[in-house]
This record gives C-alpha cells, structure tokens and sequence, in this order.
C-alpha cells in the first residue's frame, strides 16, 4: 500500500466517523429538551436524602435524632450526621445517660473519620470508650471496633489489632454472634 492509498483510507475512515460523531453530538443536544424517565427516576431517588438534611426539630427526641444521624451516615452526610450525633450527645448528657452517651460519641467518631478529621474522631473515640467501659460489654465492643477502625486508618495495624480483640472479649460477654464475627 502506497503512501496516497493509505492516506485517502485514512481520510474515509475519519470522514465516516466524523459524520456518526457529529450527529451522536447532534441527538444528544436535541434529546437534553425532551423528558427523560431516568432522570426522573434518579432525581425522585435523592429526594429522600435532600429531607434527610433538614436541622433537627425542638420536639424531636434524642433517640430520634440519633437514628436521623445513622441515615445520614448511612446517605453519605457525613457532617449533618456528626451534627445530629453532637446534639444527642449533649442530651444524652444532660440526662445522665452514659451509655447512650458512648453509642453516639463512637458513632460520632465515624463521621469524623468519614470526613477525614482524625483528631475529632480520636478525642470522640477516647470519650466514648472512658464511658462505654463502665457500661454493658456490647456499647464497649462497639467503641472497640471503632477505635480499631481508626487505629487501622492511622497506620497502627498492631493497636487496631489490640483494640478488635477488646471488642471480640466484649461480645463474648454478649449473645452478639454478629458483633462477635465482625471482630
């Protein structure tokens, strides 16, 4: 094959590919006016999570705040679940309810290592297991695998190791066969 022979293939090829292209470009430009059904279906999805981000309300009880808090972790929200959890806690607090205290502030270290404020999911990590360990076995088991989370993420396989097997003497203590397993 000859350089010419070579060269006009090569302007045929680019010249049908052009053409499919520009009018792929064309349908597409045309087709962004008319309703499409699965951005519909996509946008009906998010409106849950757009409810979800709504501040909690003067009524709503802690434990309600606090599972608004899991869906919103659970949605990705990372900073309005670490803000639900911040108020149950303080409610928490002002009851004297230390074990629920410690659920929340384990799980308020979980947002913040979500969000990558290692010293915030530390200091709430720390508060959380000096309460959970006058607790029941199964919030301290909870704040265990939490810190071996964190411990794990900072680079310390060996206390993230220590810290799981905490949480694994803990759920012995408890009929958590699930806890139990996940440590």
């Amino acid at each position: 094959m000859t350089f010419s022979q070579l060269q006009r293939s090569m302007q045929r090829w680019f010249t049908s590919r052009y053409r499919w292209f520009t009018l792929l470009v064309f349908l597409s430009f045309c087709l962004t006016g008319l309703p499409n059904p699965f951005l519909a279906r996509a946008a009906e999805a998010t409106q849950p999570q757009e409810a979800l981000v709504q501040p909690a309300s003067a009524s709503m009880s802690l434990e309600e705040t606090e599972l608004r808090g899991e869906a919103a972790y659970k949605a990705g929200e990372y900073e309005f679940a670490s803000q639900l959890w911040e108020q149950a806690i303080q409610g928490y607090q002002q009851r004297s309810d230390r074990a629920s205290q410690a659920r929340s502030l384990s799980k308020l270290s979980l947002a913040y290592q979500a969000l990558g404020q290692w010293p915030e999911a530390e200091a709430a990590i720390a508060r959380g297991l000096a309460l959970a360990k006058h607790q029941s076995p199964a919030i301290a088991a909870q704040a265990f695998n939490t810190q071996g989370q964190l411990q794990l993420s900072l680079g310390k396989p060996e206390a993230a190791l220590a810290s799981w097997q905490q949480a694994e003497t803990n759920y012995g203590q408890v009929p958590d066969k699930v806890g139990l397993m996940r440590s």
